[in-house]
């Protein structure tokens, strides 16, 4: 089977709180089989259909400029533009530097995941010096 075209995407902000990257999908292009460490809003910059890929099966997402919406993190997904015209949609979330911050903040860190209705308690150290975050088992 013959890869698929790549939706590509340009960085229009990036501070140490927050990250804006624009993705734009030519007509079956896919952003490949991918994993966010934090949670992040879409928002629709032109009409579309996202096929939506995960391990769990597909779904669709219509899309209406403006109309934003969330994802968790943690979910291993792939998104591929299912129409005939190109998609564009800023993907907003927070910096892996605000992340760090917090983390600095709160040592140790116990956290909640939620994922697929079930829930995971962890607990992570970070180390000052390295910068090294590690989860706890």
């Amino acid at each position: 089977m013959a890869e698929k075209q790549k939706a590509v995407f340009s960085v229009q902000f990036d501070n140490d709180r927050t990250i804006v990257r624009e993705w734009r999908f030519a007509p079956g292009s896919e952003t490949g089989w991918h994993c966010h460490e934090n949670e992040f809003i879409v928002v629709p910059q032109t009409e579309g259909v996202l096929l939506l890929q995960t391990k769990a099966g597909e779904s669709k997402r219509g899309l209406e400029p403006g109309f934003s919406y969330f994802r968790k993190a943690g979910i291993e997904h792939n998104a591929v533009n299912d129409g005939e015209d190109e998609i564009v949609l800023a993907a907003v979330k927070e910096n892996a530097l605000m992340i760090s911050r917090r983390l600095r903040e709160s040592e140790p860190i116990l956290g909640k995941l939620v994922d697929d209705g079930s829930l995971l308690v962890v607990a992570a150290l970070y180390d000052i010096e390295s910068g090294i975050v590690s989860l706890l088992t």
